[in-house]
């Protein structure tokens, strides 16, 4: 029996500290009181904990946190809990404190232990700012479905503006596509506090199709011109003020070395309303090549015009934008320009060398520009 503030340390794990330690040393089993430890995820304490097997501990009275200050923000409390090392932990009930005061309570619940990649429960951050003031963030479950794809479906608890939803879905195969789908849900309106829903919606999608094409996309969507500024912690997410959809397609060509894109894009300001958009945009480009191949063999002598080169590349572009003007009457119009256009370019390279150690170079570039009439009108 030892007092004085022991701790029961054993190899590959981590300390136990306490106010009072009982160990049979024939049995490797012992109890602790007023114990502490830490064990990935969080912070464990105990009125009594007792090492009942190789790799189980039962905590009677006892308390968890992520957080690692001697008098938490939050924790969990119940009456009994018991955990497998690096596996699961078992407890009932449960009850969560937040500064001290209870907000919520569970019958029981069920969370992993282990290291790596692994369905469970995630523990929630603690914090406070000017703008939300304290707030529990990211208290959820994670789910491993697949080698190919997880979710995760969190809750965050405001105080200032009240309970958000937020999600992931993300998936993945090697070589082929990559992406990831999330969502933000507010049940209620934040000033008003009257049912509303309110959401945000965003999106990213990579894929190899073969060796030649590929296709990039991504997107964010919103109910309301101030859902970032009212549901978002995150000052940086609150200044965002911009939605932009975008779509790329590229193809190539190894043999020629040629290739093609095309995209389209959509910007729209949330707070002025003002929408840009490029529908289509696409590029056809053949690189620098010889005008004449010339074939060694046969005893044939190289030609000047072997040495001419030249490129191609051509450009159609559709631009346009919208944006909400008010008349003097009070009326909310809508102003809308479009530009459209395309463009072609050659260019001709021809380079000699003269008396062995003299070169000389010329170049030539075509440019020409289709453009159809030019239009501006308003939309009422």
């Amino acid at each position: 029996m030892v007092n004085d503030y022991p701790v029961l340390t054993e190899k590959g794990r981590e300390p136990i500290r306490g106010v009072r330690l009982e160990y049979n040393f024939k049995t490797r089993r012992g109890k602790i009181l007023e114990g502490r430890t830490h064990m990935e995820p969080g912070y464990y304490h105990g009125q009594e904990i007792t090492k009942v097997g190789e790799r189980t501990l039962f905590i009677r009275k006892g308390c968890f946190t992520t957080c690692d200050l001697d008098r938490p923000h939050y924790y969990f409390c119940t009456s009994k809990m018991r955990l497998k090392v690096n596996k699961v932990g078992v407890a009932q009930p449960i009850v969560m404190y937040i500064a001290d005061i209870p907000v919520m309570a569970v019958p029981f619940g069920i969370f992993p232990l282990q290291k790596g990649r692994h369905s469970g429960i995630i523990m929630p951050v603690y914090g406070e700012n000017n703008y939300g003031g304290r707030y529990l963030e990211r208290f959820g479950f994670y789910w491993a479905a697949s080698q190919y794809w997880d979710a995760t479906l969190l809750a965050n608890f405001y105080e200032k503006t009240g309970i958000v939803y937020s999600g992931e879905v993300r998936y993945k195969k090697r070589y082929a596509f990559n992406g990831n789908i999330r969502g933000r849900y507010a049940p209620r309106d934040v000033i008003t506090g009257a049912r509303k829903q309110r959401w945000e919606l965003s999106f990213h999608h990579n894929q190899t199709i073969g060796r030649t094409i590929t296709i990039n996309g991504s997107g964010s969507f919103v109910s309301d011109r101030s859902f970032r500024r009212q549901y978002y912690n995150d000052i940086e997410r609150r200044l965002d003020q911009s939605l932009t959809t975008s779509l790329v397609i590229r193809k190539t060509w190894p043999s020629s070395r040629n290739s093609l894109n095309l995209s389209m894009r959509r910007t729209e300001n949330l707070q002025t309303g003002q929408i840009d958009y490029e529908i289509p945009n696409v590029t056809f480009s053949m690189p620098t090549r010889n005008l004449v191949r010339f074939k060694s063999g046969g005893g044939k002598k190289r030609s000047w015009y072997h040495d001419i080169r030249y490129s191609i590349s051509s450009n159609l572009l559709s631009r346009g934008s919208r944006v909400p003007t008010t008349t003097p009457e009070g009326l909310t119009r809508l102003k809308r320009t479009q530009n459209s256009g395309w463009q072609h370019r050659l260019n001709l390279s021809f380079s000699r060398k003269i008396l062995k150690y003299l070169s000389t170079q010329q170049s030539l570039s075509f440019r020409e520009v289709w453009v159809p009439d030019y239009l501006q009108y308003h939309w009422v």
